[in-house]
């Protein structure tokens, strides 16, 4: 009984190290194979045979002491991957809004903005310019813009090297409206009570975003019975803060993140674009 299983093992671990080393010399290495790479395509017959010889010899030897080595070794690199992405969860990070030079801009990100730009230039959006919005391990940056009625910021971004078109609006209360072409499968009832209202739209191009958002606010705006907010042109950049600083409040009063921002203030209505406007009128 005791041969039975030792065999048993042996068997198993030698096809898991097999399909395991035919995984990586067939796939591994950015675009080439592991097989390329030592230059077994153009090898002779005689030099291919002796390599097989010996990687079989050395797996057959080495599978019933490898496999376990390899898993306890896997497991632990999947633990710190999944802690790694609860920290990633749990974490608020604040907006930098700090201007993106154009040598620092991505040719990727680049493509994805000229792509969606002619959808938000048609549909009457500003440029407000390109940016920084978040440092590692976020690394978020994109371009940002206005509405033509000042109701909504559209923003054509990178974040966790996920490439997204989003539209974001307020409500008189300081509740936010926005829309993002991702897919979510959570339900966002809980979000709304706390004044941030949802639209995952799924995979869509900007013209669609845009389209899908300005429906979505209508319809938020009707059954909340509050008005939209226009956004301050001169005071965009504490409008643009505060829906991230708003989302950060949110997820923290429901226990999803372990810091709240540093402060959550709608801005208001009445700005001012000068020092001057400060002053008594004599």
């Amino acid at each position: 009984m005791a041969w039975n299983v030792l065999l048993a093992y042996i068997v198993v671990t030698e096809v898991i190290l097999f399909v395991w080393i035919w995984w990586a010399f067939r796939f591994c290495g950015e675009g080439n194979s592991l097989i390329s790479q030592v230059g077994l395509s153009t090898a002779s017959p005689l030099r291919k045979c002796l390599f097989y010889l010996v990687v079989n010899g050395l797996m057959f030897i080495a599978a019933p002491f490898a496999v376990p080595i390899m898993i306890v070794s896997l497991r632990k690199c999947i633990g710190e991957e999944l802690a790694e992405n609860r920290k990633l969860q749990r974490m608020f990070q604040e907006l930098l809004l700090d201007p993106l030079h154009p040598l620092n801009m991505p040719e990727e990100l680049a493509a994805h903005i000229e792509e969606h730009l002619p959808a938000a230039t048609a549909m009457g959006f500003e440029s407000l310019g390109d940016y920084w919005l978040k440092d590692a391990p976020y690394n978020s940056k994109g371009r940002i813009f206005l509405s033509a009625d000042s109701l909504a910021f559209a923003e054509i971004a990178v974040c966790l090297e996920t490439y997204y078109c989003e539209l974001v609006s307020f409500l008189e209360d300081g509740s936010i409206i926005g829309t993002v072409n991702a897919p979510h499968n959570e339900n966002t009832n809980h979000l709304n009570e706390k004044g941030w209202y949802a639209n995952y739209i799924g995979e869509a191009d900007m013209l669609e975003t845009i389209e899908s958002h300005f429906k979505f606010i209508e319809e938020v705006s009707e059954r909340s019975d509050q008005p939209l907010r226009k956004i301050s042109r001169e005071n965009w950049k504490a409008y643009y803060q505060y829906h991230n600083q708003k989302y950060g409040q949110v997820r923290f009063e429901l226990g999803e993140t372990d810091t709240p921002p540093v402060k959550c203030e709608f801005p208001t209505e009445r700005t001012y674009t000068s020092l001057t406007e400060l002053a008594p009128v004599s």
